[in-house]
């Protein structure tokens, strides 16, 4: 992998992390503000090609998950450089609103290959914009 490769993977990486925190953030926000309840899942979701179908269990495993995931960043270095002090608890949705938050992160996230499809994307973008005009 040569580093103009590596350079555009890491762009599409840290979109997609952007993408992850701005979601969690409104959502947290949503939670403490006490409006979470409001947001319901879309009865009609499909997940994007290649997903599992959204179970119970998957739900309560990507919550379980997410929630562990933010306590070692809010408790761990991370989170003391950016002075977090309290934890997302992202499990005190009631079950509909959980659907809603893991719909809503199947929908934007891209899957490695879809991501790979990006990068390749944006590195041929850069090629022809390098490219000579002819006289």
């Amino acid at each position: 992998m040569t580093l103009a490769t590596q350079t555009e993977e890491r762009e599409v990486l840290q979109e997609q992390i952007d993408t992850v925190f701005e979601i969690l953030e409104d959502w947290y926000q949503a939670i403490e503000n006490g409006t979470a309840h409001h947001r319901l899942p879309d009865p009609s979701f499909e997940p994007p090609q290649g997903r599992p179908p959204i179970t119970q269990a998957l739900v309560e495993e990507f919550i379980k998950e997410l929630d562990r995931e933010i306590d070692i960043d809010a408790f761990g270095v991370q989170g003391r450089r950016y002075s977090a002090d309290a934890s997302s608890e992202f499990h005190r949705l009631d079950f509909p609103q959980r659907v809603a938050l893991v719909q809503q992160l199947m929908t934007a996230l891209l899957s490695e290959k879809e991501m790979s499809k990006k990068a390749e994307a944006l590195r041929a973008q850069r090629a022809s914009d390098k490219q000579p005009e002819a006289p």
